[in-house]
């Protein structure tokens, strides 16, 4: 038995054989040290499908390849190497001539380079044998494995070279007379079939637990965990796995052969491995309760909750449970970033979801997350975990609406899969993170800005979806029209003075401050921004991420800026007193200067800056205009139905009924194919202050920011909760929506 490992490591052949990402590879380099770990990490995570690093490892040691299921195998050549063994080191021969044993081992990436020692090498001194060995996938081992067991009687099975340890735990044969069917429970059937391992006795602090694999490294942390937080003690036997199917058989029932109803009093509680541990009641879910059979995907209300086993086992990379041979051939050239051709289509509806999500296969149920949140507009994915299962919600026009409930075990490869693809450390879940990445969906280009956050039952990810060529919209796009866009255009044309966009957050003024930059951007303009983050790349502009922990905040960056010749500067956020002062000062000095700060309404801004402690005579110099505005769902035009509004309703709003010709009210419809819930799409609301003589003097004599709103309405303004109504009355929105976001 020999063999000699050729060039690379694991992680450097499966990055040349294009089965795992170069910077990925990298990664995982620097913290797992040998092949083994690596391999173990893969598999593990699901980022390689097990046939594809047996074959990768197999190239790796310049061994054959082999399938062996099915092949005539006889017991002869099964004998020569013991059944036991062949159990716990994944081994078995296939072939004899002579005395040359070829043999195929299932976990190739556990060799040893040029091994001349240990138990398989006592195997051939004991029986004048030379074993060649060759790689096979899992599936083909264990069919040898219990072909092996089907044509040897117990009798015949040889006995183990004496030389040969086959465990350092002590062994059990387990019977119905010496298992505890309430302590079969105590672990779900899920975990005791994933890590075959199982609890055959509990009493008084003490779990006995049988082990099939002693040498499987997880299951000694699954069990110092449990230890750990429940204060009990583990005594580890080792178990056969005809022992283990024995209590997965008998698993739920009082006692053997008999099923016991779910709702019986006094049955175990489950122990979750992945959750808080506690004996006293089983896990309370957070979200809907829904009650689903394993097996089910339930529709309640437009929300599908899936079953545990509604989908196939998860798979983070290439996976070998794939029902189509096809899809191997689609990703082994598909660009990833391109969701259309990557999923084989535009996703349109919650159910072509489903039947990605019932496969299991990873790559695909997070592309079809981002296929369908542009496909229904949504502004942020949230993806919440709770003890038994986790939640996908979309933010679609400003609302949360929930879609899907999935199987807990379904999170960690998502999570995994996001944070590969956004650039996050896959192994930190202790701290927040942020990452990004590009995606092509529905034939939009999308930027994605992805957020970790560690909660008790694992990491939340909410992921923005931030569609470039919403940075492109025009003033009249976004809603500005009228008095309102006359005054704002007049003052935008001028070379310099300070623009600023007020309300509250997620109103849309960074959107109406680049509609702005691309309604001033020529050739024979030089434009910089200062933004955190920057939300749009756009063409011509120099755009800078401020970085506040290193000393590059906004004061710092617009002292750098100034040197740098701007005709016009984007400035994010006014945050404190000297990023204020030194806005109004770039002003003075011949700059248009663009900028956000959160008040509720344009009057507001003009005392918060002297709050923060900017000479009035600064402020009335070099303002040209506040912008405030809110975000209100459009009604879908083609499911919205009429409203009759009540009288006194009519006579608070008689004013601005006036200015529209025949004014027609309407409300949300039950929803169309066209629309989400009879919205479609959002508007902005904008009151647009301009300084004016009377103006000034208010705020030089420090007037309160009420004062200075009725002189700007006496002047001819049109304020947030009028143009509110306005656009209400021409069918945009309801009246009720625009009532409501306008009520500060």
């Amino acid at each position: 038995m020999s063999f000699q490992r050729v060039g690379k490591n694991i992680l450097e052949l499966l990055v040349l054989k294009k089965l795992l990402d170069g910077d990925r590879a990298k990664i995982l380099s620097g913290k797992l040290k040998d092949n083994a770990s690596a391999s173990d990490y893969l598999l593990k995570k699901n980022l390689v499908s097990e046939e594809d690093l047996v074959k990768a490892s197999a190239e790796l040691f310049n061994i054959p390849f082999v399938r062996i299921q099915g092949r005539q195998l006889e017991p002869e050549t099964l004998q020569t190497i013991p059944y036991d063994f062949c159990q716990r080191f994944n081994i078995v021969a296939f072939e004899k001539k002579g005395n040359v044993v070829q043999a195929a081992v299932a976990k190739p990436y556990f060799l040893k380079v040029g091994i001349r020692q240990g138990p398989l090498h006592t195997i051939e001194q004991e029986k004048g044998i030379v074993v060649e060995i060759s790689a096979t996938p899992k599936s083909d081992f264990e069919w040898a494995l219990l072909y092996y067991k089907n044509r040897l009687s117990d009798e015949s099975l040889p006995a183990v070279p004496s030389a040969i340890k086959t465990s350092e735990l002590p062994s059990i044969a387990l019977s119905a007379k010496n298992i505890d069917p309430k302590a079969i429970a105590k672990f779900p059937k899920d975990i005791i079939a994933k890590y075959q391992i199982a609890v055959f006795s509990a009493e008084k602090g003490l779990f006995k637990v049988g082990v099939v694999d002693p040498y499987d490294s997880r299951v000694d942390q699954i069990l110092k965990f449990i230890e750990d937080k429940n204060q009990i003690k583990v005594e580890k036997y080792h178990i056969t796995k005809d022992d283990l199917d024995y209590i997965i058989e008998n698993w739920g029932k009082d006692k053997m052969g008999e099923r016991v109803s779910q709702s019986t009093a006094g049955a175990p509680s489950p122990i979750s491995v992945k959750d808080e541990l506690r004996f006293s009641s089983p896990p309370v879910d957070t979200f809907k309760d829904e009650k689903v059979l394993s097996s089910e995907i339930k529709n309640v209300g437009g929300i599908y909750f899936f079953g545990d086993n509604a989908v196939a086992a998860p798979q983070i990379g290439r996976g070998e449970n794939l029902r189509e041979s096809t899809d191997l051939k689609d990703l082994a050239g598909a660009d990833e970033t391109d969701l259309d051709v990557f999923l084989g289509k535009q996703l349109s509806s919650k159910e072509e979801m489903i039947g990605i999500i019932q496969t299991g296969y990873m790559p695909k149920i997070v592309a079809g997350l981002f296929s369908l949140g542009v496909k229904f507009r949504a502004s942020d994915i949230h993806i919440e975990p709770s003890k038994t299962r986790f939640r996908i919600r979309y933010r679609i026009d400003g609302q949360m609406q929930e879609f899907f409930y999935l199987p807990i075990t379904l999170h960690p490869p998502m999570i995994s899969r996001i944070k590969i693809l956004s650039g996050l450390k896959i192994d930190e879940q202790r701290i927040p993170q942020d990452g990004r990445l590009n995606v092509k969906a529905q034939n939009h280009e999308i930027d994605v800005r992805v957020s970790s956050f560690p909660t008790v039952h694992g990491e939340k990810i909410v992921m923005r979806l931030l569609d470039k060529t919403t940075g492109k919209l025009t003033l009249e796009q976004l809603g500005i029209g009228g008095e309102s866009l006359k005054r704002l255009r007049a003052e935008i044309d001028k070379p310099w003075g300070v623009i600023i966009a007020t309300g509250p957050t997620g109103s849309g003024k960074t959107t109406t401050l680049y509609s702005i930059i691309n309604s001033v951007s020529k050739p024979n303009i030089n434009i910089i921004t200062l933004e955190d983050p920057v939300e749009y790349d756009i063409e011509g502009i120099n755009q800078a991420q401020v970085k506040p922990k290193i000393g590059f905040s906004f004061a710092e960056g617009l002292r750098s800026v100034l040197r740098q010749d701007p005709n016009v500067i984007m400035v994010g956020e006014i945050r404190d007193s000297e990023t204020a002062n030194l806005v109004t000062h770039a002003a003075l000095t011949g700059h248009l200067v663009l900028t956000t700060l959160h008040t509720n309404d344009a009057s507001s801004a003009l005392p918060r800056l002297t709050n923060m402690k900017v000479e009035p005579f600064l402020i009335t110099s070099s303002i040209n205009a506040i912008i405030a505005q809110r975000l209100v769902r459009k009604l879908c035009p083609q499911c919205r139905k009429e409203a009759n509004i009540p009288s006194e309703v009519r006579q608070e709003i008689n004013a601005e009924l006036k200015k529209i010709d025949n004014p027609q009210f309407f409300i949300a419809g039950k929803g169309c194919d066209q629309c989400f819930g009879g919205y479609l799409g959002r508007v902005g609301l904008y009151e647009v202050l301009t300084m004016s003589d009377k103006i000034e003097q208010a705020a030089l004599q420090n007037q309160p920011a009420s004062h200075i709103m009725k002189i700007a309405q006496d002047e001819g303004m049109i304020t947030i909760r009028q143009d509110g109504i306005l656009k209400s009355a021409q069918g945009l929105i309801s009246l009720e929506e625009a009532l409501k976001a306008t009520n500060d």
